[in-house]
C-alpha cells in the first residue's frame, strides 16, 4: 500500500543520504502507522543520534517515543523542540501532552500524585501555547488533566465541564 511504498523510499532516502536524520524520523513515523513499534522505536533512536540538534527530526520521533511507551525520550525529544521553538504553540502543547503522559503513566496503579512544580511548568507551558494562539477547548482539557493529577478535582471538574459544553 501507500505506507509500503513511501517506507521503501525512505529506505531508499536514507541509504543516499546515511548521515541525515530526517529519513530515519519519517521512517520511524510510517513505521509506527504499520503497527511495527520496535523498527518504528530503532529507526526514532537512529534519527536522534543522526541528528541530534535537529528541531525537525526531534519534532518528528518525540510523538514515536511517546507512543512506543518510551516516555523519557519522547519527553527530552520534546524539551529540545519546545526550547528551540519558544513561540511555537504546537511545539509547547507537544511538551505539555508529553509530560502528562509520562506522569500518567507513572502515576498508574501507584496512587500517587502529581507534584506541584510539575503540575506548575505544565500549566505555564499550556498558558504561554494559548498566548500564542493554541486552541482553547484543547488547553482546557490538558489543564483538567494537570489538575486531577495533582489531586485538584475541585478545580479539574468545572474545565472538563467547559470542555463539554464547548465541543461541537
Amino acid at each position: 500500500g501507500l505506507n509500503d511504498r513511501a517506507l521503501s523510499a525512505l529506505e531508499r532516502a536514507a541509504q543516499l543520504a546515511p548521515h541525515l536524520g530526517k529519513p530515519q524520523a519519517e521512517m520511524a513515523r510510517v513505521y509506527l502507522q504499520l503497527g511495527k513499534r520496535a523498527k518504528a522505536s530503532a529507526a526514532a533512536e537512529a534519527a536522534v543520534e543522526l541528528d541530534p540538534n535537529s528541531t525537525d527530526v526531534l519534532g518528528a520521533v518525540a510523538d514515536v517515543f511517546m507512543q512506543t511507551n518510551h516516555h523519557a525520550q519522547g519527553v527530552a525529544a520534546s524539551r529540545k523542540v519546545a526550547k528551540g521553538r519558544p513561540d511555537d504553540a504546537a511545539a509547547l502543547m507537544n511538551l505539555a501532552r508529553a509530560l502528562l503522559v509520562e506522569k500518567e503513566s507513572a502515576l498508574v496503579g501507584n496512587f500517587s500524585k502529581l507534584k506541584e512544580s510539575e503540575r506548575t511548568e505544565i500549566m505555564n507551558l499550556l498558558a504561554r501555547a494559548a498566548e500564542l494562539g493554541a486552541e482553547k477547548n484543547l488547553i482546557s482539557a490538558w489543564k483538567a488533566r494537570a489538575r486531577a493529577l495533582g489531586g485538584d478535582f475541585a478545580q479539574a471538574i468545572p474545565l472538563l465541564e467547559s470542555v463539554v459544553a464547548n465541543s461541537p
